[in-house]
């Protein structure tokens, strides 16, 4: 963002905006079949749909395989992970399209 006084050029950083992306390891959940999500909803593990601690439930995240480059458009509809060292779980759905059997490093965006 960018704003002028006078002739004094200002430039405004905002962190933590839509670009901001954060890197780390991703791993595949499924067997909460049928239990309820953050969300409200029944978990379906075949659907596309993914686990963040802190970020908006319903925000939609580019989801970038470091070591493929592969991406998809994904819903954060729950909470998670749970696990120590782990930034994201995947459904099983998501994982399947970007190509994920086991964790992996991943960039979100």
């Amino acid at each position: 963002m960018r704003g002028t006084v006078g002739s004094l050029l200002l430039l405004f950083v905002v962190a933590g905006g839509p670009a901001s992306g954060e890197e780390g390891m991703a791993s595949i959940y499924g067997s909460e079949v049928g239990s309820r999500r953050a969300d409200g909803h029944h978990f379906v593990p075949s659907q596309i749909g993914c686990a963040h601690r802190t970020r908006r439930l319903g925000s939609i995240v580019l989801v970038t395989v470091i070591t493929t480059g592969r991406s998809i458009s994904c819903p954060i509809n729950d909470r998670g992970p749970f696990t120590r060292g782990l930034i994201l779980d995947l459904s099983v759905g998501a994982a399947r399209a970007l190509g994920v059997r086991t964790t992996t490093k991943v960039r979100i965006q």
